[in-house]
């Protein structure tokens, strides 16, 4: 509706002139009133609002027996004095922003500055997007019906994934393993399940999948490695494979020097040596299990 000022009575001047000694400021305020006054009249009539102004520039907009306002001054306020572009208020209730539009319609919200255009949608089917509309990607996607915390992150820092409670930096909660705490030197990434549980890693048949142990001094000291081409399982430390599962076999490393005592310990080893296969016991006794010949 466009509120027409001068067919209701209220000419509109095109110039507000000071009077003899008035400042103009003072001037300009009168007509600011002068027009609000005229509009608020025909408002009230119309729509029952009220349109008021201030000598700030303020207009002032009041819904039919409500003290809630709407304030524009370069700034949107509602129920407030606004300090930012749009502020909303409510003492005592909820404040809510509603971008709404029809049926299988999306509404978006648009963070928009020279260098990328953020856009935060709900899409026609109902899922939720965040997208940078600059590159053409969705980068984050939320399906309607998602399970409760689906994504959660605490006041420590903690990501919960179907858990409002992680235990750990990242907890995956598929089910609820009951009163079950992780030992606080293994709770990094936490995979908890109310049956059965576990971790896969997937690869393309002629590519191998590993799982590294990384420290100060090197990216891969210790490895465990499935080579899925010949499907076997390589383990290292030390930075040296010392044994490996192939067709339902143990396999050793063909020739090593002998590893010095471990106490608690028996090691098996092939002797580069000789060839032979032994075991050296935690006390430093070696004994021959089977001879190279």
């Amino acid at each position: 509706m466009t509120l027409m000022v001068e067919a209701h009575g209220f000419p509109v001047p095109t110039n507000y002139p000071a009077r003899t000694g008035e400042d103009a400021s003072v001037a300009a305020a009168a007509h600011r009133r002068f027009l609000a006054e005229g509009i608020n009249s025909i408002a009230k009539a119309t729509l029952g609002l009220g349109i008021t102004t201030n000598d700030d520039g303020d207009v002032i907009i009041t819904p039919p027996g409500k003290a809630a306002n709407l304030r524009v001054n370069g700034f949107i306020g509602v129920n407030t004095d606004a300090s930012v572009e749009v502020h909303a208020y409510d003492a005592t209730a909820a404040v809510a922003i509603r971008s709404e539009s029809g049926a299988a319609k999306f509404s978006e919200v648009q963070l928009h500055n020279s260098v990328i255009d953020w856009n935060i949608q709900n899409q026609g089917s109902g899922d939720l997007r965040i997208r940078d509309a600059t590159n053409g990607k969705n980068i984050v996607g939320i399906e309607q019906g998602a399970p409760d915390n689906t994504l959660y992150l605490d006041s420590s820092g903690n990501v919960g994934i179907r858990t409002a409670s992680p235990d750990g930096p990242f907890h995956v909660r598929n089910g609820d393993a009951s009163s079950s705490t992780p030992a606080t030197n293994a709770d990094t990434v936490i995979i908890e399940d109310s049956g059965a549980g576990g971790l896969t890693f997937v690869a393309p048949t002629d590519q191998s999948t590993r799982m590294n142990f990384a420290d100060p001094g090197g990216s891969a000291p210790g490895q465990i490695r499935y080579n899925h081409l010949d499907d076997t399982m390589y383990f290292a430390a030390g930075n040296s494979t010392s044994l490996v599962l192939k067709d339902a076999s143990i396999a050793l490393v063909d020739g090593v020097s002998a590893p010095s005592t471990f106490a608690g310990f028996a090691l098996l080893y092939v002797d580069s040596a000789d060839g032979d296969l032994k075991i050296k016991f935690g006390d430093g006794t070696v004994k021959t299990i089977a001879t190279d010949t």
